[in-house]
């Protein structure tokens, strides 16, 4: 009787695992429809991110960069404003009775205070160098920026990691958007959605590569948000404290609450489901020990 039950119990298993491994081709369609639209709806959002994200459209954050990262820039915009604005008002009040000396700051004080070696957080806490950039910008001419840094290419480090973060989201959706028309494809030609047994195979060899997209997906998502934070940040005239919201703040809420609550979660749910499937469940036991004293009756009729 107990060979009976043992044998019973591994039948059980074998008909679970067969669950399992069948492909359900409503859900497997659902999954990669979703996945299709999502990428191509957030496609057209990444592109025009990439767009406002480059060089040409920051031109707020390339004055900061190139004035923080090189002295000869500063320079240049010293002689640029005195020869093109020969009365030029270099002291500018920024409180009662308080007043900054805009031509010290750019010749003297913002390479005394932040050296040769360019740290970008510590130049947007610069505040001499930020009221620099406040008060000089709006009345330099971008052209002068613009051909300055044609020239002199290797004198400027600011947007550019907002500009590699917001190619990454349109690469990486562009990516999946591609492997979600070749997945979708081969599911329709395939026999997946008659037979069970090819569907079952199909499922096992494509599943990685779907859970793959969907982590390119995430991946994008992640990369467009903090190109447009990064972004946001250094075009601010108030980046040292935007750079707290839209940096540290930014990836702690990204990866907390998914990583604090929902794997957990998940993993609980994985644990509790493998810990039931493996329980016998006792009115299957009373059935199948029924069904064994029914047959050990009728062999000792017979």
């Amino acid at each position: 009787m107990s060979k009976l039950f043992k044998n019973t119990n591994k039948k059980k298993d074998a008909d679970n695992l067969d669950r399992w491994k069948t492909l359900d081709v409503d859900e497997f369609d659902g999954l990669v429809t979703l996945h299709g639209v999502l990428c191509a709806f957030l496609l057209s959002i990444a592109i025009e991110l990439q767009g406002t994200t480059s060089y040409a459209n920051q031109g707020r954050a390339t004055f900061l960069g190139a004035l923080a990262y090189h002295q000869d820039f500063r320079t240049f915009v010293h002689t640029v404003l005195n020869q093109t604005q020969p009365e030029y008002q270099w002291n500018v009040p920024v409180s009662n009775g308080v007043t900054v000396d805009l031509e010290y700051e750019l010749l003297t004080g913002i390479d005394q205070r932040l050296g040769s070696e360019f740290v970008l957080l510590q130049s947007i806490r610069d505040v001499g160098l930020t009221t620099v950039v406040s008060h000089v910008y709006p009345d330099f001419p971008p052209k002068y920026t613009e051909g300055y840094l044609i020239h002199n290419p290797t004198h400027y480090k600011a947007t550019t990691i907002s500009s590699y973060f917001a190619a990454t989201g349109s690469a990486l959706l562009f990516s999946g958007l591609i492997s979600n028309v070749v997945i979708y494809i081969a599911f329709v030609l395939s026999s997946a959605r008659e037979d069970k047994r090819a569907a079952s195979k199909f499922k096992n060899n494509v599943l990685p590569v779907v859970f793959f997209a969907y982590a390119q997906l995430l991946g994008a998502i992640y990369s467009m948000g903090y190109a447009k934070s990064y972004s946001a940040t250094h075009n601010s005239p108030f980046a040292a404290s935007d750079w707290y919201i839209h940096e540290p703040f930014y990836a702690f809420m990204s990866f907390a609450p998914a990583l604090g609550v929902t794997l957990p979660a998940v993993i609980f749910a994985v644990v509790k489901t493998s810990c039931n499937k493996n329980r016998i469940d006792p009115v299957v036991k009373m059935e199948d020990r029924n069904k064994s004293n029914d047959g050990e009756d009728e062999d000792t009729s017979c």
